[in-house]
């Protein structure tokens, strides 16, 4: 009978399976399959930049890509796209095929708990439809008595001013003769 030695690969690639390994960048990276050209939202995704940095640097010739016959997109290389701009590191639990699978009373558990949070959600979502019918009404109110007070204000302002007709003041003549 022969003896089954675990390898350091093939441990971390069992004890990857059953969830309970921490995986390194370099490991994906070296089991993965030749790697496609990126699109450009596809590189701006694996750096981290944004696509019009990724386009800028294509432009300016520092990096080379070429269109895509059928879509007439940017395809780029990812060995010359990280040639300029670092990958960005992804986590053990974001990597493709390595999901955390966890067991059903979790689940439920987790069910349950997302159930009672969109409960108080509704509830939060009905205080604050409250609050804001309320800021509408204090609102208003503020509203009528500013119009109230400004009502009352000109009646008062009426009230203390001179009201009566002004009479024209009398002609005096040039040569005082009409002096009374």
């Amino acid at each position: 009978m022969r003896a089954v030695r675990d390898t350091p690969r093939e441990h971390s690639r069992i004890s990857l399976l059953c969830g309970n390994a921490s995986m390194r960048s370099e490991d994906l990276t070296r089991h993965a399959t030749p790697k496609m050209p990126y699109t450009l939202m596809q590189a701006a995704e694996a750096t981290g930049k944004s696509k019009s940095t990724i386009l800028r640097s294509i432009q300016s010739g520092k990096l080379s890509a070429s269109r895509d016959e059928l879509t007439q997109g940017w395809l780029i290389e990812p060995a010359e796209l990280h040639r300029l701009y670092q990958p960005v590191a992804h986590d053990v639990a974001n990597a493709p095929g390595l999901a955390h699978h966890a067991p059903p009373y979790e689940i439920a558990e987790l069910r349950r708990e997302i159930a009672h949070k969109d409960e108080l959600l509704v509830l939060e979502q009905r205080e604050r439809q409250r609050d804001h019918e309320t800021i509408d009404d204090l609102r208003r109110q503020l509203a009528a008595t500013d119009e109230e007070r400004r009502t009352t204000l000109r009646q008062l302002t009426a009230l203390l001013t001179d009201q009566r007709e002004k009479q024209e003041p009398r002609r005096r003549s040039w040569f005082g003769f009409g002096k009374r």
